[in-house]
């Protein structure tokens, strides 16, 4: 059988609840400057997506250079502060951060979870065995078999349910 991890390796629990408390004190100094959008903002307004950060750049460097021509609503000093670290640049480089630190997290959560997993079949197999030579793990094999007669109903349930659709 293959595991993924070394539970001696493992970090204390500690551990997990310092890296959870840094990353909700993260959470909480970033959320005065979060933006909700309603569903029209995010379908009709123009987005600045990978293709379009080149132009944007251009764009703020003309207008800084011709701010004179500019109509009056516009400042440049703004634009830069829009594109700039603390703006656009700085959060797209924030959420790719966060992007491969949610990869990382989920493929180890995933190897974790196949572990128990496994795990799980040990204990379930070596009381079955168990029980053959002696029948006193009866109980125990009918509560392990319910959970997971519950948890394969479930999952299929799930897998069943259509998608909705919203429009």
């Amino acid at each position: 059988m293959k595991f993924y991890v070394n539970p001696d390796e493992l970090p204390s629990p500690e551990q997990v609840q310092s890296w959870i408390a840094t990353l909700l004190n993260l959470k909480s100094e970033i959320q005065p400057y979060v933006v909700s959008l309603s569903l029209d903002e995010r379908q009709g307004r123009r987005k600045m997506g990978s293709r379009r950060v080149a132009y944007a750049n251009n764009s703020e460097r003309r207008g800084t250079l011709h701010e004179d021509v500019m109509p009056r609503t516009f400042y440049a000093a703004h634009f830069t502060q829009v594109m700039g670290g603390g703006g656009h640049q700085g959060f797209s480089t924030l959420v790719a951060v966060l992007s491969d630190l949610g990869e990382m997290m989920g493929d180890t959560l995933m190897a974790l979870g196949i572990d128990a997993m496994t795990y799980t079949k040990i204990v379930h197999d070596g009381l079955r065995n168990a029980n053959l030579i002696n029948p006193i793990f009866d109980e125990a094999l009918r509560e392990l078999d319910e959970f997971n007669k519950r948890a394969q109903a479930e999952e299929m349930e799930e897998d069943n349910e259509a998608p909705i659709v919203t429009e």
